[in-house]
């Protein structure tokens, strides 16, 4: 397997991009924004304006169905685009869903949050929303950390409740399991160090069990390649099944063993002074991201 890996920034505060393909062996200088390419080359993106909803905090994660973007983050209400802090207000407790076209808020999607949302994902049949987070409430109801909702109404799938014992704040699902990373050592009473795999009828945890430790103990980034053979894993964590790898890696979905990555020879972020914070797979390829604050990588 060959990759390509692309540093956009790194600086004493640096953001860290990383692409990953699956088919390509050679390093790539950074690309750049190109709106009326040449030749061969793909369309690429623009600043182009989207009126979308604002919040009054944070937004940590979004996520496309459809014509529908569902944001989790750390807020508490959402107004139209243009409207200044504290007018036209609508209550939203940390998750909301807009129209892509528009940008305008979906009023039938509202369900209630005790706590930060830090990462979503879709069933791939479209049948329910998951977030994982740091909230223990969702619509009033425990929900430890993870829970499954109805994309149109909100309302919680009660089938689905797993309890983690601290932040779960990754998540990949497929129609057979659904992955799990934080920096939790508890899933429903069952050990798991930062890394699960839950069964998505009801949450049981499944065998699946690979390690990550050390460095700053956080499994923040999940991706699944497009071909479903490896789960890459991205965070701040120094080994994975007690083999070093600073913050990144890759494991087989089935058996939870580590696979070889060429990418993870290259891009080195661990401790709590960098660490890969998003993963995403498309088109060939994994994109990521990070931070480095200070002078050196790997730590």
């Amino acid at each position: 397997m060959r990759f390509r890996s692309s540093v956009l920034l790194r600086s004493v505060i640096g953001v860290l991009a990383i692409t990953a393909g699956l088919t390509s062996g050679a390093l790539v200088a950074p690309a750049a924004a190109d709106t009326v390419p040449t030749g061969s080359d793909p369309q690429t993106v623009s600043n182009d304006a989207l009126p979308t909803v604002q919040v009054d905090g944070v937004v940590w994660t979004q996520l496309v169905v459809g014509n529908t973007v569902y944001v989790g983050g750390n807020f508490t209400t959402a107004r139209p685009a243009g409207a200044a802090p504290g007018t036209n207000t609508t209550p939203r407790a940390n998750v909301l869903a807009y129209n892509i076209a528009t940008g305008e808020l979906i009023g039938s999607f509202a369900p209630a949050f005790n706590g930060q949302v830090l990462g979503l994902a879709a069933a791939p049949d479209g049948s329910r929303i998951y977030a994982v987070g740091e909230f223990t409430k969702v619509n009033g109801a425990g929900r430890y950390r993870a829970v499954a909702l109805d994309p149109t109404t909100g309302s919680v799938v009660t089938s689905f409740s797993p309890g983690f014992n601290a932040r779960a704040r990754a998540i990949v699902a497929t129609n057979d399991t659904v992955y799990i990373g934080g920096s939790f050592t508890d899933v429903s009473g069952v050990a798991r160090s930062r890394l699960v795999a839950l069964r998505p009828s009801n949450g049981a945890v499944l065998d699946w069990a690979p390690t990550v430790s050390g460095g700053g103990n956080q499994a923040m980034a999940l991706a699944l390649t497009p071909d479903k053979s490896k789960l890459i894993v991205g965070g701040n964590f120094s080994t994975l099944n007690g083999n070093v790898a600073l913050g990144l890696g890759a494991v087989d979905p089935a058996t939870g063993a580590t696979l070889p990555w060429n990418a993870a020879n290259t891009v080195k972020n661990s401790g709590y002074s960098s660490a890969i914070t998003s993963l995403v797979a498309a088109n060939g390829s994994v994109y990521g991201t990070g931070y480095v604050t200070g002078s050196e990588v790997g730590l």
